[in-house]
């Protein structure tokens, strides 16, 4: 294994047994990346991407670092064969290492608030969570730390597990640790959906980690590579996850042609119900043979393979995916459909109808698909309705789509999965009827189920359907009143926008005695979540069609999929008018969500103080907390809401409430750098010394970097400007020093009463800023005259620090100071002596200048004596 020695970025060779500690580094590869044979020129340090090479290096060796690998360098990528090893090796390289820095050259330095758990966009969007290798780097090594386009820390994998989780759709459990065994196939696939390599074969190459397979590189063999991996997983794991994947691309085969086939299956784990079998699967010429419990279909030859897995909270199902039975012998089949799965009851199954059979499911053959003249928008068109009544009837239309002259229209390409769009359209003789509109290869299709709002999912129902010619199919249902609904697809070239498009068209119609004015209402969703017509209308704040829902039925106390009520709902989007009608015909006002959220709580996040006071009126209690611990006034102060703050205070809420994370309204608030809402709750008894998550309301505001609720604090005189952090012990100062924020170290110093000289894990706020290399923050610091200039940790004094980071305005300052000792000396060395070594001659001629007057002044008090 090759590492780069730190101190003088040279490359060494260890043999497997002899590998000293090392940190590594995560990337994102740029142009003019400095390779192994780059390394060996004299000129190397000339080269773009050798600064990325020296400031990895830099940061390596102030951590304590002799070694670091990075990839770039420390991989011969001429030889096959080290290449075949390295990349079979990466993940336990990852893993080993002591620590990974994740250097995200597109994020800046204030990007992230590590102890608030907040970030900006261009951390989320940061081309490092979108790269296939990253994802082994980000699971693998059990810490890292994310460093931004300076070179500064971010934060940790640790810190940031919240928000990485979210950004990734990693549980943060396996960020933190937890052993990959515990996710299902399918789970840790889905981690990979929606990132990208420059080579094909790579998708599955940076997989194998995941996985601990092991397997040769065959660059050259396209999509080819993945179904070897999924092949290699098969012989470790009988997980039937592993098939349990949507895809437009219906190849008939078991085995998907890519981890974005898996972008749905991030809740889908493997079950051990009664009727899972047990019997693992291999791989023959005829294709995957394994042991599934087979339902025949009403179509001769078609029918669905039941598998040992489910979704998460829905145990009591098994998923399942289309067959086609070849040859009609139940021996040999191909998959169907593969853009869904399919959930089947448990109950349903009978093991005397249902039988477990052994099959094989043929393999991968790669094929083009057929396309319907490549269509470019979808359009839907509602007959005998007038444009404008199209337009007044919509009660919600995803933002894909667009009304456009009575046709609501959306682009194609803008859809990467097969699923186009869920209508809900309800009629004024009381009938409703949901469509999905699907993508199967190039071609259009729609599925139409009867409405029922206890029970809002689409079901399979059985769909006559024709085809007429080349250019349209035909699908009619019969709804159970005896009326029709009839959908014809065709393909026509339409105007939309000033230019011409090849567009599928959805002329649905509905049999009505009532032509013309059949459509009360109609919703578009997009994705498989599902929805009620109730949750649609309560969004949108459209009261006719949340009173129409009532009238059928909807549970007005019922829950979604994410846990929450539809009081909730409207509460968060502030519909007074819609919270009146929910609470007149009955929902109880503190009913909580899954995440034990009450209305009063969403109303007071999203600053609603007229719904907030009308809840409050109804009998909502004021200080009811969440699974979090936290209180209405608690979210009021996340979005600065002061009228809503003061509205919960006049009706008896806890100004000092406190969450799970001991976290105040206060806290919150100076955490979040709102400054009216500080002013206010300290005017109005908030405890300014408490102490939360990261420490006092103080500590937060330096770490945030909010000068003027800092200011603010400190002009109330009851704050101890000393107050150490909860995690680290660092005082507010220091906080601010290592954060990079002049302007409030500045205020801090102003009082007269900061700890100059405070450590964490030996630092001083002097010493922490040099290594920092924080030119401005050294000289704040060495002007209050109180600074330790010779203050060490681990033997090494700030200007060593600064000599060996090559901080050359930052040596200059500390040597004006007159105060330092140039003499010092760390590992035998000399100041001189490492700065020789660097090779950084201005600062070389600096200490000589030093050493020349400290010699001059010697031999003048010398002549004095005599």
């Amino acid at each position: 294994m090759r590492l780069l020695r730190t101190e003088r970025v040279q490359l060494e060779e260890f043999a497997c047994d002899e590998v000293p500690h090392y940190a590594i580094l995560s990337h994102t590869w740029e142009k003019q990346e400095v390779t192994l044979q780059d390394m060996k020129m004299p000129d190397v340090s000339v080269l773009q991407g050798y600064e990325k090479i020296r400031r990895a290096c830099a940061v390596a060796a102030a951590d304590g670092f002799e070694y670091i690998w990075i990839d770039t360098c420390c991989i011969d990528k001429t030889s096959s064969a080290e290449l075949s090893e390295a990349l079979n090796s990466m993940y336990r390289w990852y893993q080993e290492a002591e620590e990974c820095y994740a250097y995200l050259a597109d994020v800046s330095q204030h990007s992230v608030n590590s102890f608030a758990g907040t970030v900006e966009p261009d951390f989320q969007k940061s081309r490092w969570f979108t790269r296939g290798w990253t994802l082994q780097e980000l699971i693998a090594p059990s810490t890292v730390i994310f460093l931004g386009t300076d070179w500064q820390e971010l934060g940790t994998k640790s810190t940031l597990h919240h928000v990485i989780s979210e950004i990734t759709g990693i549980p943060s459990h396996f960020l933190l640790g937890d052993e990959l065994r515990h996710a299902s196939v399918a789970q840790r696939m889905s981690w990979a959906s929606k990132r990208k390599t420059t080579r094909v074969e790579d998708l599955a190459y940076c997989l194998m980690g995941l996985f601990g397979i092991y397997m040769p590189m065959l660059y050259g063999e396209g999509k080819r590579a993945f179904i070897r991996l999924q092949e290699e997983i098969m012989k470790v794991s009988d997980d039937h996850s592993l098939f349990a994947w949507r895809s437009i691309e219906d190849h008939g085969g078991l085995l998907a042609t890519s981890p974005s086939a898996f972008a749905e299956s991030g809740n889908i784990i493997p079950t051990r119900s009664v009727y899972a079998t047990s019997i693992p699967s291999t791989l023959s010429s005829r294709g995957v043979h394994l042991s599934l419990r087979y339902i025949s279909g009403e179509q001769s030859g078609l029918g669905l393979g039941v598998l040992n897995c489910t979704e998460i909270g829905k145990e009591s199902l098994l998923l399942a995916i289309h067959l086609r039975d070849i040859f009609l012998t139940r021996e040999d089949f191909a998959r169907e459909r593969s853009f869904n799965l399919e959930l089947y009851r448990l109950e349903d199954i009978d093991p005397l109808q249902h039988h477990t059979i052994s099959l094989y499911v043929q393999q991968w053959h790669p094929k083009p698909i057929t396309k319907w003249d490549d269509i470019e928008r979808c359009a839907i068109k509602l007959e005998g309705i007038e444009r404008l009544e199209v337009a007044q009837r919509i009660v919600n239309l995803n933002p894909k789509w667009e009304l456009e002259n009575g046709l609501m229209v959306t682009n194609m390409k803008s859809h990467p999965d097969s699923l186009l769009g869920r209508l809900m359209i309800s009629c004024k003789d009381g009938t409703w009827f949901h469509i999905s509109i699907e993508r199967r290869g190039g071609r259009l299709s729609a599925n139409i189920a009867p409405g029922s709002e206890s029970n809002p999912g689409l079901r399979q129902v059985h769909v006559a359907s024709e085809q007429e010619g080349n250019n349209q199919d035909r699908i009619v249902e019969v709804l159970g009143n005896g009326t029709h609904v009839n959908i014809a697809i065709k393909k026509r070239v339409f105007l939309l926008g000033g230019e011409k498009y090849l567009t599928g068209v959805m002329e649905i119609s509905y049999s009505s005695t009532l032509p013309g004015m059949w459509l009360e209402n109609i919703t578009l969703l997009v994705g498989h979540e599902k929805k009620m017509l109730l949750w649609c209308a309560i969004e949108s704040g459209h009261l006719p069609t949340v009173k129409f829902s009532i009238e059928k039925g909807a549970g007005i106390d019922s829950k979604g999929n994410d846990g929450r009520t539809p009081l909730s709902w409207a509460a968060e989007n502030g519909h007074e008018d819609v919270i009146q009608s929910l609470l007149k015909n009955g929902a109880k006002v503190d009913l909580r969500g899954s995440d034990g959220r009450t209305p009063l709580s969403w109303a007071a996040e999203n600053g609603h103080e007229v719904v907030a006071q009308s809840l409050l009126e109804n009998g909502a209690k004021v200080d009811l907390k969440d699974n979090d611990g936290r209180t209405a006034l608690s979210w009021s102060v996340q979005r600065c809401h002061v009228a809503v703050l003061q509205l919960l205070l006049l009706n008896g809420a806890e100004v000092n409430s406190k969450d799970m994370n001991s976290m105040t309204p206060l806290l919150w608030a100076a955490e979040n750098g709102h400054e009216s809402v500080v002013k206010f709750l300290s005017e109005n008894g908030a405890d300014l010394e408490s102490k939360g998550r990261g420490g006092t309301p103080l500590w937060l505001a330096a770490n945030g970097g909010h000068d003027a609720v800092v200011k603010l604090l400190l002009d109330t005189k009851k704050v101890d400007i000393n107050s150490k952090g909860v995690l680290c012990g660092s005082t507010p100062l220091w906080k601010a020093v290592d954060m990079g924020y002049e302007g409030i170290v500045k205020l801090l110093i102003d009082t007269g009463e900061a700890d100059i000289d405070a450590r964490v894990n030996g630092q001083t706020p002097l010493w922490r800023s040099v290594a920092k290399g924080h030119v401005g923050m050294v000289k704040l610091l060495l002007m209050t005259g109180k600074a330790d200039v010779d203050a060490k940790r681990n033997d090494q004094t700030p200007l060593w620090i600064a000599v060996v980071m090559g901080h050359e305005a930052i040596v200059e300052l500390l040597l004006a100071t007159g105060k330092v000792n140039a003499n010092t000396k760390c590992n035998g060395q000399t100041l001189l002596d490492k700065a020789i070594t660097k090779g950084n001659e201005k600062i070389v001629g600096m200490l000589l200048e030093v050493r020349r007057n400290s010699q001059a002044a010697a031999r003048e008090r010398q002549r004095r004596r005599l």
